[in-house]
């Protein structure tokens, strides 16, 4: 295998355009390629006695700040770091590096990056390097809501705000209390159909009698998100039975845990579709009358990696 014979590897993701308009073709490119890149043939562990250093390098070209800089960048591309340190969590005894490049750099400077980088006695380390030089180490930092500006949206019960996923789980309870301090109508949406008897209708019938006990006006609707054609239908038919959509929660995922070398190309197309393709297809169906407010959840292994993998890729995209 290719890890048989390289002790240590550099990839360097392709340059793209600041700024390039990111459709679901550009996803699955930049998917396929970020597959290639994490391919088990690059790091697996060989049973060998000898002791031998191994490191495992991914060098992206965005903004330096892995998206959080003040100026326009490819959010779509800054997933290579949950996925390293998912990695790094998968083989903790190879050393794993992922930098975030601002262009233009020569060729000279960037090899410099790279080796001072590898050069580290770290096991895993994700830094940037903007157009200032300065080297920068991302951490997550907890934000509350006194740190955010108020935005100017009044919402009254003539606003419709859908949600997906918005029938269960942690969206519900979110989109409840957010239903019941705004006062508006609620359009639930999931891919579990009102007809089938089992737990998930029966959780769907709980939360929309929980709406009903606070006085709100919700509905649930079926729908698969990640067909355009069918978002297009959903749009329609929420606008038809209550109104204008004037706001949107996106809470629709799906998760299936798996290590890096175990998920294909294939299982992760599947899984990050309801989250980044749903988006897409809400974004373009929306496009001439967007609401007020858009909000994506996401989770916290988007930033720090953790299996599952294809989890935390969609999770990276969500809070790029």
């Amino acid at each position: 295998s290719l890890s048989a014979r390289w002790n240590h590897v550099i990839a360097l993701l392709p340059q793209e355009e600041v700024g390039k308009t990111f459709d679901q073709h550009s996803l699955i490119k930049y998917m396929s390629r970020l597959h290639t890149v994490f391919s088990a043939d690059f790091y697996k562990k060989e049973t060998d006695s000898q002791i031998i250093e191994r490191s495992f390098a991914v060098v992206q070209f965005n903004d330096g700040f892995f998206g959080d800089g003040s100026g326009a960048a490819n959010s779509c591309r800054f997933s290579a770091k949950s996925l390293a340190a998912a990695l790094h969590f998968e083989q903790p005894d190879l050393k794993v590096r992922v930098l975030d490049i601002s262009l233009p750099i020569s060729a000279k400077q960037l090899c410099e990056y790279i080796v001072a980088e590898l050069s580290g006695t770290k096991k895993y380390a994700a830094v940037g390097y903007a157009a200032d030089q300065i080297r920068r180490v991302p951490y997550p930092i907890l934000r509350t809501s006194t740190a955010d500006q108020a935005r100017p949206i009044r919402w009254s019960p003539k606003d419709v705000v859908l949600a997906t996923g918005g029938a269960k789980g942690i969206t519900a309870e979110c989109v409840l209390v957010f239903a019941r301090a705004a006062g508006v109508q609620l359009a639930l949406v999931g891919s579990s159909s009102p007809s089938m008897r089992n737990e998930q209708h029966d959780e769907i019938l709980h939360t929309l009698k929980r709406a009903h006990e606070a006085g709100l006006s919700a509905h649930y609707y079926q729908c698969d998100i990640t067909d355009a054609g069918s978002v297009r239908k959903l749009v329609c038919q929420v606008e038809k039975k209550q109104g204008r959509i004037t706001g949107l929660v996106h809470g629709s995922s799906l998760n299936r845990p798996g290590e890096l070398r175990h998920v294909s190309f294939e299982h992760a197309l599947e899984e990050i579709s309801p989250k980044l393709i749903g988006a897409m297809n809400l974004c373009t169906a929306l496009r001439d009358r967007p609401p007020k407010l858009f909000i994506a959840l996401s989770s916290l292994i988007g930033i720090t990696g953790l299996p599952p993998v294809s989890y935390t890729h969609l999770r990276a995209h969500e809070t790029s």
